[in-house]
């Protein structure tokens, strides 16, 4: 008997030790982190210890023009992981919480894919300020990266190098629509007619040339064709990873990006930025850049050639829309 009570009693100090019970639970390590560094901070700061199982309140707070994405954790549970004040549990281990924060959307330069696009084929469900679609991926058509630009003094720099996208053609149920969008961005105010939608902008890694990280908060849009919408003619410098062009002249717009909600394979992507659209211009510039990107997103991974720049999208805000057809 009295052997019996001594195994039981280290069995238990054994349980305590390595965290499986306890009377106060067993402690471990809580590290708070921030994505990207500077962008902002959280409360608690730096490593804390906790114990298995226990509730903490966590608070990240945006610094300059950055703001909050999510919290990301190799293990525990987020009340929400959406919002900035919520609370963790910690988990019987070790573990980094993230406060993820995005600066303000970049502009894009779009290369086309002249080759090694893969036909896709899958069905989504899609939904806009427009309305909503059901509609069938097809092939990747352009490729979207993040540029540095001057204009008239002013220099907007890239806030989020891993964002990058893919324009996939696609083939929507119904018939196409037709709409009166004013939109507002550096250029000014404009009213374009626009049409579709007919493609989708899809977030997307880009591996080779230059590795980059997954994309974060970087929302899926629908493109619809402008097909009505006077000139800027506006003279811009552009700066990519690929290269730098000089004396840019942007001349008219041909693509508008609503952003999308979006549901595949019963995932949601709800949307993160939804007071912005994209407003895609024309260039007279002759494309220099002929090479290959490999890429990889929900659908595939892809090694594409692309071609380009042939043009440039622009961050806006819709100050009005209206369907007209």
């Amino acid at each position: 008997m009295k052997n019996r009570v001594l195994l039981i009693s280290l069995a238990l100090l054994l349980a305590i030790s390595v965290g499986l019970v306890g009377c106060d639970g067993a402690q471990y390590n809580l590290t708070m982190a921030v994505s990207p560094p500077g962008a902002g901070t959280t409360t608690p700061t730096g490593t804390t210890s906790r114990a298995a199982g226990t509730p903490v309140n966590i608070q990240a707070t945006v610094n300059g023009s950055y703001q909050f994405c999510k919290w990301t954790a190799p293990a525990g549970t987020f009340g929400n992981a959406t919002a900035p004040t919520t609370t963790f549990t910690m988990p019987a281990q070790n573990v980094t919480v993230t406060a993820n924060f995005v600066g303000p959307l970049d502009h894009f330069l779009n290369y086309g894919v002249t080759s090694g696009a893969q036909y896709i084929g899958e069905s989504l469900y899609l939904e806009d300020r427009f309305g909503a679609v059901n509609a069938t991926v097809g092939y990747a058509q352009a490729f979207g990266n993040p540029v540095e630009k001057w204009h008239g003094g002013n220099v907007t720099l890239i806030w989020n190098p891993d964002h990058h996208a893919l324009v996939y053609s696609i083939t929507c149920e119904g018939e196409p629509g037709e709409w009166l969008v004013v939109v507002e961005n550096q250029f000014g105010i404009q009213a374009l007619n626009v049409s579709g939608p007919y493609a989708m902008a899809t977030p997307t890694q880009k591996l080779k040339p230059f590795h980059h990280a997954p994309p974060v908060a970087l929302d899926h849009s629908l493109g619809y064709t402008v097909i009505a919408g006077e000139p800027v003619n506006e003279v811009v410098n552009l700066y990519d990873e690929f290269d730098g062009f000089t004396e840019v002249l942007v001349i008219q717009p041909i693509h508008f990006g609503n952003h999308a909600r979006k549901i595949h394979d019963g995932n949601v992507t709800e949307i993160v930025n939804p007071d912005v659209c994209w407003v895609t211009y024309l260039l007279d510039l002759e494309p220099p850049y002929v090479g290959q990107v490999q890429v990889i997103d929900q659908f595939s991974e892809q090694t594409l050639d692309v071609w380009g720049p042939t043009i440039l999208s622009v961050p806006s805000q819709i100050l009005h829309y209206e369907r007209i057809s």
